[in-house]
């Protein structure tokens, strides 16, 4: 498997907008969220392509990784 199957639209805007509270603490993230349970898997990308699947979530919006 490799990260063509993850990967986000190439363009530079914020794919995700909408955030949520998270606990009563005032933590906001994503209301997007990233299962990265598959990333751990056998048969999973290599471990830099599982960082780049990262980055690019992170980069477009994400701050929710599960």
């Amino acid at each position: 498997m490799n990260s063509k199957n993850h990967e986000y639209p190439k363009d530079s805007s914020n794919a995700v907008s909408k955030s949520r509270k998270l606990g009563n603490r005032g933590l906001e993230v994503s209301a997007l969220g990233y299962g990265c349970m598959g990333l751990s898997f056998p048969g999973a990308p290599e471990k830099s392509e599982s960082i780049k699947i990262i980055r690019s979530a992170y980069e477009k919006g994400i701050t929710f990784f599960d």
